[in-house]
Order: structure tokens, then C-alpha cells, then sequence
């Protein structure tokens, strides 16, 4: 038996990573969609039971990954992240802004019009960041002392 001072095993999330990258447009939001006639139903842990949820907003939007391939070219990759945490709500970010994001990282694979196979690398935020610009940080070094 285990006594209460013993965590609980919990699934670790898979393949963390933390990325930086420019904002690509403005945010998105969007709701989750159920079908009619079905419910949302959502596990939770406080209870230990699925419980029926009404559907929820989450917000998406795609950052630019710079890098540089095997031949030293500069390449950039898109990114889509899906918050729905609300962690973008309060960040005021607009095209162009440099954000740091942390999640978990998945593939997505969708059929296209075309009936070719498309494919779509998703972030799913745990942790976003705003990364203050140049004129931010030159202004915040500018500002004088308190007294």
C-alpha cells in the first residue's frame, strides 16, 4: 500500500523543446468544435473521472525558426503553436515580435485538396515569452534611476 507522502506516476509529455522565432501574423482564435449531438467530455484528475466540459477557445499562431542546414545556408521553418493555456493573452503580441515558446512538439498529418498527403509541425505551449526588442531594451537603458 502506498502511503501519502508517495507521488503519483504521471505520463511524462514527450519530446519538450523550446523554441525562438518571429511572430508570423496576428493571433488567432478559434473554438474547439464538437459535433452536434455529442458532448465534450475531458479527464480530471482532481476527481479521477471524465467529466463533461463546455468547448473552449484556444488561440493559434505560427513563428518563424531560422537555422542554418548541413551547407551552412540560412533556412527558415514554420512552426504553428496552439495555445490553450491562455498563456498569449496578456503578451500584446503583434506580427514580427520575437517570442520564445516551450511545449511539446507533434506532427500533424492531413490529406490536401489535391488528395496529397500534407504534413504540419505543432507546438502545444506550456510556456510562452515575449522577447523585448531593441528599442525596448534601449529605452528601459535610457530611463533614469529612481531616487
Amino acid at each position: 500500500m502506498a502511503s501519502k507522502n508517495e507521488a503519483k506516476t504521471t505520463k511524462a509529455p514527450k519530446d519538450i523543446v523550446r523554441l525562438y522565432g518571429n511572430l508570423g501574423a496576428d493571433i488567432l482564435e478559434h473554438e474547439l468544435k464538437t459535433k452536434p449531438g455529442t458532448s465534450y467530455k475531458a479527464y480530471d484528475p482532481a476527481t479521477d473521472s471524465v467529466v463533461d466540459r463546455q468547448p473552449r477557445t484556444f488561440k493559434s499562431f505560427s513563428i518563424a525558426v531560422n537555422y542554418k542546414d548541413e551547407n551552412g545556408e540560412k533556412q527558415t521553418r514554420w512552426i504553428t503553436v496552439l495555445d490553450f493555456k491562455g498563456l498569449s493573452d496578456d503578451l500584446h503580441l503583434m506580427k514580427g515580435d520575437r517570442v520564445c515558446v516551450q511545449g511539446e512538439i507533434r506532427k500533424k498529418t492531413f490529406t490536401k485538396k489535391d488528395e496529397t498527403e500534407g504534413s504540419e509541425t505543432q507546438l502545444i505551449a506550456n510556456e510562452i515569452w515575449r522577447e523585448r526588442s531593441k528599442e525596448e531594451q534601449k529605452g528601459q537603458d535610457e530611463q533614469p534611476e529612481a531616487e
